[in-house]
């Protein structure tokens, strides 16, 4: 061991070895042994620290040149003196060549600590004087141990042979470890396994091509060996050569092999495919007559999944759902009656006990519109007791059903008969549904549910002529959507029909009905319009405020107002809260006492929940006591249909250095956004721009560069926008056939906007 000894004495803050310590850079396993003279302070009375107290411990920590610590373990002070072990990594790098710093820690047996002075720029390490490591000069040793061993020095030690492999033939793997001796024995194991293993890759190859005797395989080929024989049979296939061949035997239920040969034909017998996650699936059918299609055309707006990828069955026998469009797959050949007047039966009108001629109404109908007149051969009493007319339908006691029409010109009651026709084909009085008055118009719905079964819906009014428009029954409390008369197609096995707009419409069967989420792009070699075929289904809450546009029921073949239209063409849940006559900012002009309804002022009642002003106003068209039906935790979407009244009353678009500047387009609604968003994080929103404008000098260039600039606001903002001027279609050359005074929309223009906005909103 290589050991010096040195004396570290203290004088008031320093301290200062008695001599300076040299090292060369690579040094290693040295040893210094530090005493301690003349400490300010004593250690259980002791004068000379170290010297006179042996029951101390102490740490050495080294200051490198490049300012790294490194601190040594505590430990006993062996013989009154502080020990140092200079290891190899401690001084072995250039960048530690300089002067170190040595700091010395003492401690007591009762965790008192205490450090002396540092001993500055005492400890020198130097760079060798010479070329050659220190790691070669050391490389002298004969070891023979693991990890010990030097190349060109070391020696192996005899010992008995062993096998180089296993029994099964496998090689010896031996693992080494630390320490273990390097041996003869070891050495030639590996030879041996190296020698064998070399020896069988040349019988490998020379058996390759040859019988268990020795002999050439005719492998068919010029070539004699693997590789040419390989080459050639590539070769030859691949210039449609016959080369070799080999017939696998047909394949049976217990044999394997080949796919049996059949006779080419020009019908399709299988339809195959991969499914959604890459595996292949077939589709058989019947007879060789492959699968087909009924349908005539395929719209975007109607039809949806004729592939047979991911279908999923809703049904057998019969349908009656939620689905605007499905297919139907006959199991058998089969009728399928699709109701499409769904509860309701024929339309007729019956005479009274007291009629001594004939029923008080003639009446005809056409798609679904039946006109009541007079009967001139009526002699009898006019009244809403005598005109009995209606429907028959099978009502069933304590069950729920909804009577809708579109359009009904006259006020009615609405009665329910038990049993017809009397013996003398006449119509009995029938029990009252409502007990008052049901007042005509479009959109009429009447939920009810009668305490016994029922053999006729009768429609009781007097003021004729009348219209009946699309009059629907459904079970439920939702009301059903007229599709035409009761239709019939004739199917033959495994053949396809898909069914269109039969919404809560009875369809009947032999076979399966089934909806898919995947669309296709054509049917019977027709495309579809856009390439893509849509389905506007949703199960969403909306929540829609805007302007008379949104507001307005009325209007020729209206069925109601918007969210009505999208109620139809999307499901989900559709609350509207629109009001006509207002604006998206701080209004400048219009009707006095509108502002209430302003966007950003409806924005501060979404937070506050209180509507209580706006449902108190008497002097707007407003539909805002819809909001007492909201929960606004649940709702998902909120749309905004504003601007075209902004325009009307020279509001401006947006402010440029106030972003949320409550006097503009834009400013409102940001600020609207933000604010609703801060109490509803969830909620998101659709803006649907400024449509075609044909009133009030409105210049259509200014409504395009108001457009714009919503739009930007929406991207600023986060929200959708939605360009429903372009998806409505309504402009300078159609607007008088959407339109019934340049701004409000007719049925046509409704059904429009509608079907442009539900083609935003595709499965969401």
């Amino acid at each position: 061991m290589i050991k010096y000894d040195y004396t570290v004495t203290v004088t008031g803050n320093t301290a200062k070895l008695d001599k300076d310590i040299y090292l060369f850079r690579g040094n290693k396993n040295v040893h210094y042994y530090f005493a301690i003279k003349n400490a300010s302070f004593n250690f259980k009375g002791t004068t000379d620290l170290i010297e006179k107290t042996n029951a101390i411990n102490a740490a050495v920590t080294v200051v490198k040149p490049n300012a790294v610590e490194v601190a040594n373990a505590i430990a006993e002070v062996e013989n009154g003196k502080i020990h140092l072990k200079v290891t190899e990594d401690l001084i072995d790098e250039e960048v530690e060549v300089g002067d170190f710093d040595l700091v010395f820690d003492l401690f007591d047996d009762t965790d008192g600590a205490v450090t002396i002075p540092k001993v500055t720029g005492q400890f020198h390490v130097l760079e060798r004087p010479c070329a050659t490591p220190i790691s070669e000069l050391a490389a002298t040793n004969t070891t023979n141990e693991v990890d010990l061993a030097v190349a060109d020095c070391a020696i192996a030690t005899y010992a008995e042979p062993v096998a180089s492999t296993n029994a099964d033939g496998t090689f010896a793997k031996k693992t080494w470890v630390a320490k273990e001796k390097i041996t003869t024995a070891e050495l030639n194991r590996m030879e041996e396994g190296i020698a064998y293993n070399n020896s069988q890759y040349k019988d490998i190859v020379n058996e390759l091509g040859r019988d268990s005797e020795g002999n050439p395989i005719d492998m068919g080929t010029i070539a004699t060996n693997i590789r040419g024989a390989i080459k050639e049979l590539k070769d030859n296939q691949g210039n449609s050569g016959d080369g070799s061949s080999y017939t696998l035997p047909i394949a049976t239920s217990t044999k394997l092999g080949g796919v049996k040969p059949v006779n080419k034909t020009n019908e399709m017998t299988q339809e195959v495919g991969v499914d959604v996650e890459g595996k292949l699936y077939t589709k058989p059918t019947m007879n060789g007559t492959g699968s087909t299609t009924t349908e005539d055309i395929a719209t975007a707006e109607s039809t949806f999944s004729a592939s047979v990828i991911d279908l999923q069955k809703i049904s057998t026998g019969s349908y009656k759902g939620n689905h605007n469009t499905v297919m139907f797959v006959a199991t058998a050949n089969t009728t399928l009656s699709v109701g499409s007047d769904d509860l309701l039966g024929n339309f007729c009108s019956y005479m009274i006990s007291t009629a001594v001629v004939a029923p008080m109404e003639n009446f005809t109908e056409e798609d679904g519109i039946i006109t009541l007149t007079r009967n001139p051969n009526y002699t009898g009493t006019v009244a809403f007791m005598n005109g009995r007319c209606g429907f028959t339908a099978n009502l069933e006691k304590d069950k729920t059903y909804t009577f809708h029409v579109d359009n009904i010109s006259c006020n009615f009651y609405l009665f329910a008969v038990e049993n017809l026709p009397y013996s003398d084909n006449t119509l009995g009085p029938g029990d009252l549904l409502k007990s008052t008055i049901i007042t005509g118009g479009s959109n009429i719905t009447y939920t009810f549910t009668p305490s016994k079964n029922y053999k006729f819906l009768r429609i009781a009014c007097n003021s004729l002529p009348a219209t009946i428009t699309r009059a629907t029954l459904v079970e439920g409390s939702v009301a059903g959507e007229y599709g035409g008369s009761k239709q019939t197609y004739s199917l033959k096995t495994r053949e396809i029909k898909y069914l269109k707009n039969i919404k809560n419409i009875n369809c009947v069967g032999t076979g399966d009905f089934y909806v898919s989420p995947v669309a296709i792009t054509e049917i019977n070699d027709i495309k579809t319009e856009d390439g893509a075929i849509k389905t506007y289904a949703t199960n969403k809450v909306y929540v829609n405020f805007g302007d008379s546009i949104w507001t307005f029921t009325t209007g020729e073949g209206s069925i109601g107002n918007l969210s009505d239209y999208m109620q139809k063409y999307c499901g989900g849940t559709w609350y509207n809260l629109a009001t006509g006559g207002t604006t998206m900012a701080i209004r400048t002009g219009g009707a006095a006492g509108y502002d209430i309804f302003d966007f950003c002022n409806l924005a501060d009642c979404v937070v506050s929940g209180d509507f209580s002003e706006q449902k108190a106003f008497t002097g707007a068209t407003t539909n805002i006591s819809n909001v007492d039906n909201v929960d606004w935790n649940k709702v998902d979407y909120i749309t905004v249909s504003y601007g075209t009244n902004d325009l009307a009353f020279g509001g401006t678009i947006d402010n440029a250095s106030n972003l949320y500047d409550k006097s503009t387009v834009c400013g409102a609604l940001r600020y609207a956004i933000k604010t609703i968003s801060s109490a509803y994080p969830k909620i998101k929103f659709k803006v649907l721009g400024i449509i075609y404008r044909h009133a009030d000098g409105i210049d259509n260039s200014t409504i395009v560069e108001w457009n714009n600039k919503i739009k930007l606001a929406c991207e600023y903002m986060g929200a959708e926008y939605i360009d429903i001027r372009s998806l409505c279609g309504i402009n300078e050359g159609n607007y008088s056939s959407y339109s019934y005074d340049g701004t409000h929309l007719k049925g046509a223009g409704k059904d429009a906007y509608a079907k442009g906005f539900a083609s935003t909103i595709i499965n969401i």
